[in-house]
């Protein structure tokens, strides 16, 4: 079973309903990240300017949200963001480029270190 319908599975009715009224008046702006059928992770906007960073898996959600971080509960957005997955079909893939043509950029390699103020790294 998909993760998004898991998670609408366990979902009170009054929270589903409320939902799909605030979906019906367009406050929120849904974008996905990631999807897979394990996990759907994506960033809902809210019209005021709020954003919240969404992830619903089979084994719960999680949100950035007072909702979910203090009250530990499934919240709007997590509904919202998992009714959006269920609603809009996959991105086409995209055709990569294979051959000499592709170029391969090295990694930099980046230390992270804690300096006192004034410290001066030598060359």
């Amino acid at each position: 079973m998909r993760a998004t319908a898991t998670i609408l599975a366990a979902v009170n009715e009054t929270r589903l309903h409320k939902v799909v009224g605030e979906i019906r008046t367009g406050g929120y702006q849904v974008t996905l990240t990631f999807r897979s059928d394990g996990e759907v992770r994506g960033r809902v906007h809210h019209s005021d300017g709020k954003v919240y960073d969404c992830t619903v898996t089979q084994a719960g959600t999680c949100c950035s949200c007072p909702d979910a971080l203090y009250r530990r509960r499934t919240c709007k957005h997590a509904v919202l963001l998992a009714l959006y997955e269920l609603s809009t079909p996959p991105a086409p893939a995209q055709p990569t480029r294979e051959g000499p043509s592709q170029e391969i950029v090295p990694r930099p390699e980046l230390k992270l270190v804690k300096a006192r103020p004034g410290f001066v790294f030598p060359p």
